[in-house]
């Protein structure tokens, strides 16, 4: 070792790391799993969100009465979702 490190401070952090590392690993994969069943359930409740709303446009086009206002109000959500462009991408 040279002069200017210090064993005792080496031991201490080594230590340190290793118990942190310990508990750093199992965090890590509980936030990836988050982030996975976050995804999957955002996927499921859109298209569930999708579905009803294409029954309620399919409604407003056979004239159900009462499912147009409810189909203008939807489509402003879902009708810009079709027509994003992508930035950055060189097109």
């Amino acid at each position: 070792m040279p002069p200017y490190v210090s064993l005792t401070g080496f031991s201490d952090d080594m230590a340190s790391w290793e118990k942190l590392n310990s508990i750093l690993m199992p965090v890590q994969q509980l936030a990836n799993d988050l982030a996975d069943t976050t995804m999957q359930a955002g996927s499921e409740s859109y298209v569930a969100a999708l579905s009803y709303y294409n029954s309620v446009k399919q409604a407003a086009k056979m004239s159900i009465p009462g499912s147009k206002p409810i189909y203008e109000e939807l489509k402003q959500r879902f009708s810009a979702n079709g027509n994003r462009s992508v930035s950055g991408s060189g097109e």
